[in-house]
């Protein structure tokens, strides 16, 4: 377990990515599940979190709708959990949206 850990830390840190709210529940899956992080699902997080923040921030402010984003990739890449995250934690920060898988 502690190999897996200091692999995972320096991966994180080369991602540029801050420590968020998605990045943490993804963090957590990958221990719980004993898998790597992987680098283009850290860009894709990224990209999931700025999103995550505009719409919670478009729901304090009333402000316009964000730019949604099209994933799209082979089979396996980790698109449907990357979304699970993502749906729980725009429900957690109290957005009312509703998932859909197609």
């Amino acid at each position: 377990m502690a190999a897996l850990q200091a692999l995972r830390r320096p991966l994180l840190r080369r991602s540029g990515l801050r420590h968020s709210a998605l990045l943490a529940a993804y963090d957590q899956k990958a221990k719980a599940e004993g898998f790597l992080p992987d680098p283009c699902q850290t860009r894709a997080l990224q990209r999931l979190e700025k999103l995550r923040e505009a719409l919670v921030e478009g729901k304090r402010n009333q402000s316009e709708t964000p730019r949604g984003l099209y994933m799209y990739g082979g089979v396996g890449t980790g698109k449907t959990m990357m979304l699970d995250l993502f749906h729980q934690q725009l429900s957690k920060a109290g957005i009312s949206c509703q998932r859909q898988h197609f």
